[in-house]
């Protein structure tokens, strides 16, 4: 089938997106910021790791060959088919938001920030808790990156990975380096702001300028939109809600 060509992105705009595991995708294209929540994603995997404890322990307790064992491991691939499903339609919906918001914005250029480093570094370090790098693991940012430039390509706009590191912690009014303990973004200068929001305007910063600047205004709330991803609930013929992918 010929799928149309697309209408393509008149515009010479550049923009930076921080991907995450509470807020999905963040853009910021130095003055309008966009955000997606990602909490949706997270839950479904949370609830996917939860299920997939509580099924092998049933397995586990079953004879080898047995009909019962078979029909939990049947259970189990179904269970895994349908949250795969889900999954995916998040991931599309969260891709189609990034890629209205760059149209609409006449966005050429989108700098995506690869957390790569972070997922690594987390297996060497002591204090890293079992539960932070089940969630590293569970990042779904491969596939959302893959989508995303997919989706971009067909409207003309160029995307390339840029290494993360140090953009959520560096301050773009002194710049300096602080940890960050929160989604609130605090520096010993006195500059606020949000935590991902200033990731994204420091990985577009440091892609076109190959360093961090100085003297450079945070990201305003009010310049911010924020959307919500959800799985779409219909009503079947009984009546009960069910969501679908």
């Amino acid at each position: 089938m010929e799928v149309p060509k697309q209408k393509q992105v008149q515009g010479n705009k550049e923009a930076g997106c921080d991907l995450g595991l509470i807020h999905a995708a963040v853009l910021s294209d130095g003055n309008n910021h966009f955000i997606v929540t990602g909490r949706e994603l997270r839950s479904l995997q949370r609830y996917r790791n939860k299920k997939l404890k509580e099924l092998q322990k049933l397995i586990g307790r079953k004879k080898p060959d047995s009909n019962k064992r078979q029909k939990l491991i049947l259970c189990k691939r179904r269970f895994l088919e349908k949250l795969e499903r889900r999954i995916e339609y998040l991931l599309h919906t969260i891709s189609k938001m990034v890629t209205d918001w760059c149209v609409e914005n006449h966005i050429k250029a989108l700098y995506i920030g690869t957390p790569d480093g972070v997922q690594k570094n987390t297996k060497k370090k002591k204090k890293t808790r079992k539960e932070i790098r089940q969630q590293l693991s569970n990042w779904s940012f491969g596939q959302l990156i893959e989508k995303i430039t997919y989706k971009l390509k067909l409207r003309g706009v160029k995307v390339q990975l840029v290494e993360e590191s140090y953009t959520s912690g560096t301050c773009p009014s002194c710049g300096e380096f602080s940890k960050q303990w929160n989604r609130n973004f605090h520096c010993p200068c006195g500059a606020k702001g949000h935590r991902d929001l200033v990731g994204a305007v420091n990985i577009l910063d440091k892609s076109i300028n190959k360093q961090f600047k100085k003297n450079r205004e945070l990201p305003k709330i009010e310049d911010t939109k924020y959307r919500r991803v959800l799985l779409t609930p219909i009503v079947p013929h009984n009546g009960a809600k069910r969501a679908v992918a």
